[in-house]
């Protein structure tokens, strides 16, 4: 009965595998940015995503002051704020474009950005942004 139940584990983990393989491979043909990275940089966005999305809404700071204070006068609880807000905007700037061209000095910021919130590696943005040369 438990070979049976690893037997069968084992076909799940090997299917899984096969539709994660498929959809990170379909990226080019479908266009869309997000495919571009690995399974684990898309579950640490959607992570970080989900952690702005709480500070943004539960934060007692003013979001205009924070976002008007240089860079050098935040504290640090600002600029976590600020960063989320930059990052939750980034975000749906991206799921809105019909386009994202990799050569786009913007998408070079943004996944700068991205390697400062430790989503990325400089090393993957650089992989990242020579699959336009291809």
């Amino acid at each position: 009965m438990l070979y049976e139940e690893l037997k069968n584990a084992n076909r799940i983990i090997a299917t899984t595998r096969q539709q994660v393989t498929k959809f990170e491979s379909d990226y080019k043909a479908k266009g869309r940015f997000r495919l571009l990275f690995t399974f684990g940089e898309r579950v640490l966005e959607t992570a970080f995503y989900t952690k702005a999305v709480k500070l943004v809404s539960e934060s007692p700071l003013d979001l205009v002051t924070v976002l008007l204070t240089p860079e050098e006068d935040r504290t640090p609880e600002q600029q976590e704020l600020h960063n989320a807000v930059v990052y939750l905007t980034m975000r749906e700037d991206f799921k809105d474009a019909g386009e994202i061209k990799l050569d786009d000095p913007a998408v070079a910021a943004a996944l700068d950005f991205y390697t400062t919130l430790g989503i990325i590696t400089i090393a993957r943005k650089d992989q990242i942004l020579s699959q336009g040369e291809e």
